[in-house]
């Protein structure tokens, strides 16, 4: 049995379920799988708080925000990047040409600079969107993806005046190229 529940005054053209009252004004549906109900029931259905297409409004505030240069500096330890390590694949990567590691809980400007384990700088990255993630797709300078390793990643907060050394395990799955 299907119920529906719409946000109009009665009408025996509401009762076919093709009509455009339950098209445009159905708020609930109900399906009843099994039912004792018979011809001529009447169920009543109480419930406080009805929500009214067009009439119900919600507003939500948010508390105000300010800048405290020593929470910032506190923050400073939650800086981080994951997924750590990288086995070949992030659960948010949408395709195999989309890979990357996100660096969380970053300042509104920040240089992130990756080395490998001899020390040569592989990339370069300058935060300044402002927001508190920066991704990595693992490529080097020159648009190449990185070699499966270990890798030093140096955070330069200057407008905090703070760093933080991360160190982030890279294992990159095969690669297959797509024409030979």
């Amino acid at each position: 049995m299907y119920t529906w529940v719409v946000n109009t005054k009665y009408s025996l053209s509401a009762l076919n379920p093709t009509s455009a009252i339950v098209n445009d004004s159905a708020t609930w549906n109900w399906v009843f799988f099994t039912s004792a109900f018979k011809t001529g029931d009447i169920l009543d259905i109480d419930y406080n708080h009805p929500l009214q297409i067009n009439k119900d409004t919600f507003t939500f505030t948010v508390p105000g925000t300010s800048y405290s240069s020593t929470q910032a500096k506190k923050d400073v330890s939650s800086v981080n990047v994951f997924p750590n390590p990288y086995y070949g694949v992030n659960s948010q990567e949408t395709s195999k040409y989309a890979r990357f590691v996100t660096f969380s809980h970053l300042p509104a400007t920040a240089t992130i600079r990756i080395f490998n384990l001899a020390g040569i700088q592989v990339r370069v990255i300058n935060h300044t969107n402002g927001g508190q993630f920066e991704q990595w797709d693992l490529n080097n300078n020159s648009g190449l993806p990185v070699a499966s390793g270990l890798y030093i990643v140096y955070i330069d907060m200057p407008t905090i005046g703070a760093t933080k050394i991360l160190k982030a395990a890279i294992i990159q799955e095969q690669q297959f190229p797509d024409h030979f």
